[in-house]
């Protein structure tokens, strides 16, 4: 299965993104906040969620403050105006949501 939203495709299955059809290099923990995310389009995914994302054992679990650098270095990638999110939008209070096309 995959999502689309403006010019990018993400493959969930192989962690795969893509913008207009060229690869976009992802680390291994964006890979993985992506498919979280991707998982549950336009609905937000607590910060929480997206710490444990990868892992069962909570030792090893990112802090919420890492999963907000993770969100900066994705919106560098995806966004035009990564201060003005369009995809990669914050949910007030609950976390974070990917705003797919329709």
């Amino acid at each position: 299965e995959s999502v689309r939203f403006g010019p990018f495709t993400f493959d969930c299955e192989r962690g795969e993104l893509l913008r207009e059809g060229e690869p976009v290099h992802l680390s291994e923990r964006e890979r993985q906040v992506m498919q979280l995310l991707a998982k549950t389009p336009g609905e937000p995914v607590s910060r929480e969620a997206l710490a444990n994302a990868g892992t069962s054992d909570p030792a090893l679990a990112a802090n919420e403050r890492t999963i907000d650098v993770q969100m900066n270095r994705l919106r560098r990638k995806i966004e035009n105006d990564s201060a003005q999110p369009r995809y990669l939008q914050t949910a007030r209070g609950a976390g974070y949501r990917l705003v797919v096309d329709r």
